[in-house]
């Protein structure tokens, strides 16, 4: 007799959180461990920046009482602030003093056109805008401020921490998608959600006692930049801030991370592809041998690329990690590390891999019936990484009730439609 068939259904580890899992709470803890360690490194050609966590924790108790007073908040609405500004020091003290307030914060970026800029404001109806110095776009009605009128506007309040809602539904970031499918959409992501993943993070691929710094690159309206901020900062480890120009030149870039010491990175393929073409110009093989860690997320993986890769960095005990995700999944929903080139073998494609902690994932016809092992269809997710929706409710399609469920919990009766065609090979039960 033939093997039974087995139904298109992968499942993540599943492991109990703290109910009461929020940032400010974490990073409230881990900054009474970890006072005098620097929390935040800025260099810049015109300047050097560093606060330790000590600091870090009075300044923003400080800022988060400016913003309860400036801000007060409606409770039939959702409490935002938009954020507007370049990478530089003072942007994650603006971002942790923005949920230490009991508000989440909305990235924008500086170079958005203004009409999608409008559209954002329109109707995600922040409390206030943050912006830099030289900011040129407008925001209609919504009131703006600056770093610096923030912190001077704060000199005279309390350095306790303030009051906030310990409630992990509550929102801590909004994000924007792109729009390219049609008009933008506000993904909701409350602190469970946020944490679920982080703590995943920890988990998983838990920092070592020597890995003491690492990089925050990304631009803020991408979702991998959660991570990089807060899968750091509530760890105790140090962010170095690295401007975008740096970013984009890899010879600078690669200076900085060696530098550093830095042991692992986030990065789309195609940022991978350029760091890849420098290094084979240089006659250094060591270059960057203390960075073990290369996560791709944001843009699928080559073959050949993780192969180059491995053509680098043989021996060396590398690891390359393939994220897969959207922002309505907190940006990652299911992983797949290689360490060897030998992995790639038979391979025509580098797998997504499998769900992250409390997620499941299933393979679904258009009807939402689970497909066979083997068999291709549409991707779908269940779980803690979701999203709690889109701003004002739109295309609330996309959020529907789980029809696989059983009895279990109120976390896994939502699903999302990412949209993509997938496979899981039975061999090892991994999505393609």
């Amino acid at each position: 007799m033939g093997s039974l068939q087995q139904p298109s259904v992968l499942k993540g580890k599943k492991v109990i959180t703290e109910n009461d899992a929020i940032v400010p709470k974490i990073f409230q803890n881990i900054q009474a461990q970890f006072s005098k360690q620097i929390a935040i490194i800025y260099e810049d050609e015109s300047e050097e920046f560093k606060i330790t966590y000590g600091e870090l924790e009075r300044l923003t108790n400080k800022l988060a009482r400016t913003l309860k007073r400036l801000c007060p908040v409606n409770n039939n609405r959702d409490a935002i602030i938009a954020v507007s500004m370049k990478p530089t020091y003072n942007l994650p003290i603006v971002l942790l003093a923005i949920l230490k307030s009991g508000m989440a914060y909305l990235p924008l970026d500086g170079a958005f056109p203004q009409a999608r800029v409008t559209h954002i404001i329109d109707e995600s109806q922040p409390l206030m805008v943050f912006v830099d110095e030289d900011n040129t776009l407008s925001y209609g009605e919504t009131p703006v401020i600056t770093y610096n009128e923030l912190f001077e506007e704060s000199k005279a309040e309390s350095e306790l921490p303030p009051e906030y809602n310990e409630d992990p539904k509550e929102l801590a970031i909004v994000l924007y998608t792109s729009g390219s499918t049609g008009v933008p959409k506000g993904v909701k992501l409350p602190h469970a959600t946020l944490i679920n993943r982080l703590e995943w993070q920890w988990r998983e691929l838990p920092f070592s006692d020597k890995e003491r710094k690492t990089i925050f690159k990304t631009a803020l309206t991408f979702v991998d930049s959660a991570p990089e901020i807060w899968g750091s900062l509530l760890q105790g480890r140090t962010i170095v801030v690295v401007p975008k120009h740096v970013t984009k030149d890899p010879e600078k870039f690669i200076n900085v991370l060696e530098k550093h010491k830095i042991q692992r990175l986030v990065l789309v393929p195609s940022l991978l592809q350029s760091m890849l073409m420098y290094l084979s110009l240089q006659d250094n093989h060591r270059s960057l041998k203390s960075l073990r860690l290369w996560i791709c997320s944001g843009e699928i993986l080559p073959q050949t690329l993780a192969k180059e890769f491995f053509s680098r960095f043989a021996n060396f005990g590398h690891t390359l990690a393939n994220f897969y995700g959207s922002t309505e999944v907190m940006g990652d929903v299911t992983y797949y590390l290689l360490n060897d080139i030998s992995q790639l073998e038979d391979m025509d494609k580098v797998p997504i891999g499998r769900p992250l902690d409390n997620c499941i994932i299933y393979i679904v016809d258009k009807n939402l019936n689970l497909v066979q092992q083997g068999e291709i269809g549409e991707l779908v997710v269940a779980g803690r990484n979701l999203a709690a929706g889109y701003i004002r409710g739109r295309d609330s399609h996309r959020f529907v009730t789980n029809p696989h469920a059983i009895d279990p919990g109120k976390f896994l009766m939502i699903l999302i439609l990412i949209n993509k065609l997938a496979l899981i090979t039975t061999c090892t039960e991994r999505i393609r």
